[in-house]
């Protein structure tokens, strides 16, 4: 079939599928609970237990320790994490890269990852080192706060506000034997997009006068009371 429906009885929802749709929506890479780390000696660092994600993966860390590398010489290394889809063994490490100079390394972020099995790495920490240790060590990454989610949300519920306001009607009735009314809605401007709406069948107003705040509808002659709608469009 040329289109699929993943979330369906019977389907199959792989990882895959959650990444693509996690990454879209929350769109947040790094840490967001503990991992915090701690210089101890020469070049080791602990690493606190914690959670973060990346792409949409979650991904969990156990307290341990790491040995970082060293530069030749006096440099800078880092230390992230590396997730690799093409590495089905390991497909997330935690690891060092050091080199001489004062330029850092750069991260792999290849943005499509999640559909070409590409590698994204994120950094948790950065270090100045000698040959031989370690000389300074300084954590980089803050705990992510779900800004992006609540935004989206706030966005959400604005434009719900907007609809609901839109999707409102404004009525009155135009009394039988009369031939034009005038309803007032402070939403109406002269750049208005607007529908108009009749309790008789194909009765429609033969001509619209719009100013600000209200539009002055015409109409045949009715026999009959008509109850007359107003919605604002745009």
């Amino acid at each position: 079939m040329a289109i699929e429906l993943k979330q369906y009885t019977g389907q199959t929802v792989t990882a895959q599928d959650d990444a693509i749709m996690n990454d879209q929506f929350y769109g947040l890479n790094g840490v967001i609970a503990g991992c915090n780390l701690q210089f101890i000696s020469v070049n080791v660092v602990n690493i606190e237990g914690g959670w973060g994600i990346i792409k949409g993966r979650l991904f969990k860390i156990t307290e341990t320790t790491l040995k970082c590398m060293l530069p030749d010489d006096n440099g800078v290394g880092i230390v992230k994490i590396k997730m690799d889809l093409l590495n089905k063994d390991d497909p997330v490490e935690i690891l060092s890269e050091a080199i001489a100079g004062d330029v850092y390394p750069d991260l792999e972020q290849d943005e499509v990852c999640n559909y070409d099995n590409g590698i994204y790495e994120i950094e948790l920490a950065r270090y100045t080192a000698s040959a031989v240790a370690i000389t300074d060590f300084k954590q980089t990454f803050e705990i992510l706060e779900n800004k992006s989610i609540q935004g989206l949300l706030e966005q959400i519920k604005a434009v719900s506000q907007e609809m609901a306001k839109r999707a409102t009607i404004t009525k009155a009735v135009l009394a039988a034997g009369a031939t034009s009314i005038t309803i007032n809605d402070d939403r109406i401007t002269t750049d208005s997009a607007l529908s108009f709406y009749t309790s008789i069948y194909r009765v429609n107003p033969t001509d619209a006068i719009v100013v600000n705040g209200s539009v002055t509808l015409t109409f045949d002659t009715q026999d009959a009371d008509m109850e007359v709608g107003v919605r604002v469009d745009a």
